[in-house]
């Protein structure tokens, strides 16, 4: 992004990046407060998106008009409900990065993928199964998006404390001695950021990201049984 930022200064026009997670946008904003010269934009394709691009440039304001994002819709048939990371792990099976594609939202058996347009048409003519589902899909305006919030599947966990290695080993579920090895093995993000410490406390509200597990939030109602171990909610999306 730095790269980007000289480039905007050089020719003068408009640089705009790929999909950032939250926790990357923050710390990109923090380098575009530094120049104070530079205008910028950040947008997703809807209001309370959480991966976003950013449009920089030192020109005019009014040219960071559009970040050049496209709209996929895709659904199976039956009662078929995708996850997250069937439809994410077919997405990187036609050959494209992560950093292309913005939020992944389902609703019943409807799926939304945000991505950058360059690659909006490859998707929708190669992508024709997620998982072992034949699937069907078009592009639409943006403007055809309505933003619900996203409801997962709630479960209980019963921890010794908000380690996190205590609370991934509870959500995989597996041994304590594995959870530790899996965030040894930069498996495990909290709250977007790549977390290496194993005795790093949790904190209700907390996002917890486990790749080939899924994504957790911890609930704001912690309780402490008789026996001194934390319990509480977790919404698993």
């Amino acid at each position: 992004m730095i790269d980007q930022v000289k480039r905007a200064g050089f020719h003068g026009g408009v640089e705009t990046t790929h999909f950032f997670d939250p926790y990357t946008v923050e710390v990109a904003e923090s380098v575009l407060h530094q120049e104070t010269a530079l205008s910028y934009r950040i947008e997703g394709g809807y209001g309370e998106a959480e991966r976003r691009r950013i449009l920089f440039t030192y020109g005019e304001e009014e040219w960071l008009q559009d970040a050049e994002i496209s709209l996929y819709r895709g659904t199976g048939r039956g009662s078929w409900i995708p996850e997250h990371r069937e439809i994410l792990g077919s997405l990187m099976g036609l050959g494209i990065d992560r950093s292309k594609f913005g939020d992944i939202v389902i609703r019943g058996n409807l799926f939304f993928v945000f991505m950058e347009s360059e690659i909006a048409n490859y998707v929708t003519s190669q992508l024709m199964e997620i998982g072992r589902e034949s699937i069907s899909g078009e592009l639409i305006d943006l403007a055809g998006f309505e933003y619900q919030r996203e409801t997962g599947t709630i479960k209980r966990i019963s921890v010794a404390s908000l380690r996190l290695d205590a609370v991934v080993s509870a959500l995989v579920p597996t041994s304590r001695g594995k959870a530790q090895e899996l965030i040894r093995q930069e498996y495990v993000k909290v709250n977007h950021h790549l977390e290496k410490r194993i005795s790093y406390e949790l904190a209700p509200g907390d996002l917890i990201s486990i790749r080939r597990a899924g994504r957790f939030q911890l609930g704001q109602d912690v309780k402490i049984s008789k026996k001194g171990r934390v319990q509480c909610e977790v919404e698993k999306f």
